[in-house]
C-alpha cells in the first residue's frame, strides 16, 4: 500500500529532517528516508517441501508439528466452532502437503500466522519467519513525494 499525499506531507511536517529536504526540494532523499522499512505482501504459494528449502527441515518441521498438534486437539473438542478451526487447519495443512500450497502473502493466512502466534503455537520469531516468506520492500517513489509537496491543501 503506498503512501497518500497527506501521508506524505504529515510525516514530512513531523520530521525537521524531512522539512529541511523539502525545503531544498530533495525529494529523493526524501523518498528514501520514508522507505525505510516500508514493507508489504505478495502472493507467494509454497509447499511444505518448499518450506522447507526457505526456512531449513528443522525449522519447517517444528513448525508444521505444532500447526498439526494443534490440528488434533481442536478436532478433538466438543465445542463446534472450535471444530470447524481444526478443521480449517487440516484442509491448510493438506494443501501445504500438496504441489498445491498455500499462498503465504493472502491477507487470510498471514491473519492465521498472527492468530497462531497469539495462542503460542508459534513463537513470534517462527511467526516472522513465516511473514518473511511473502514480505517485499514497499517504498515511497520520488514521484509520489513530488506530488505530495506540490500539491496545496
Amino acid at each position: 500500500m503506498s503512501l497518500t499525499p497527506t501521508e506524505i506531507r504529515a510525516a514530512i511536517a513531523n520530521s525537521p529532517e524531512l522539512q529541511a529536504l523539502a525545503v531544498e526540494r530533495n525529494d529523493q532523499e526524501i523518498a528514501r528516508i520514508l522507505s525505510v522499512g516500508r514493507k508489504t505482501h505478495r502472493s507467494k504459494t509454497v509447499n511444505s517441501k518448499q518450506l522447507a528449502s526457505i526456512l531449513g527441515m528443522e525449522v519447517a518441521e517444528e513448525i508444521l508439528l505444532a500447526l498439526e498438534d494443534l490440528r488434533d486437539r481442536l478436532l478433538q473438542s466438543p465445542s463446534r466452532s472450535v471444530v470447524v478451526l481444526g478443521s480449517a487447519l487440516r484442509r491448510q495443512l493438506t494443501f501445504m502437503s500438496s504441489e498445491q500450497g498455500v499462498d503465504f502473502g493472502d491477507p487470510e493466512f498471514l491473519a492465521l500466522i498472527t492468530r497462531m502466534v497469539s495462542m503460542k503455537v508459534w513463537t513470534e520469531a517462527q511467526g516472522n519467519l513465516l511473514r518473511g516468506i511473502s514480505e517485499i520492500a514497499n517504498p515511497v517513489s520520488v514521484d509520489a513525494v513530488s506530488e505530495a509537496l506540490n500539491q496545496r491543501d
